[in-house]
């Protein structure tokens, strides 16, 4: 295993609660739950099914964090450059997808089973430390 996928491990503490789907008005209030650098992830596409608040794991440059279920539209409220995964933190490769601070995405083409940070895998080439 290598040092990255070694580092991405499941954390069950970072998902802190469920909302089910009743309890959703509609998107564009479900959005507004994931501000205050929370992520969120829903069931559906569009925001729609049961709803999931993950917190970052605070001082930590590379965490993955496992979904209870596969998941089909995120909303990024934190300020971290996050990974929408295919594959579950303990399996390497799959599709994966890029979710920016702020971006909402309705839909991915892959069902998603984790999200993960990697500060060192997001520096720009020549800034590695020692370079």
């Amino acid at each position: 295993m290598d040092a990255l996928a070694s580092a991405c491990y499941p954390v069950s503490l970072g998902i802190d609660h469920l909302v089910p789907p009743a309890a959703q008005a509609d998107a564009g209030s479900a959005l507004a739950l994931c501000t205050s650098g929370r992520f969120c992830n829903w069931t559906g596409t569009n925001f729609s099914g049961t709803l999931f608040q993950g917190i970052p794991l605070p001082g930590t440059s590379v965490w993955c964090i496992n979904m209870p279920v596969g998941t089909r539209s995120m909303s990024n409220g934190t300020s971290l450059t996050l990974s929408a995964n295919q594959n579950r933190c303990e399996n390497s490769g799959g599709s994966a997808s890029v979710v920016d601070p702020g971006q909402d995405r309705a839909s991915f083409s892959f069902l998603v089973n984790s999200v993960s940070y990697c500060s060192v895998c997001r520096q720009p080439q020549g800034s590695m430390p020692g370079e």
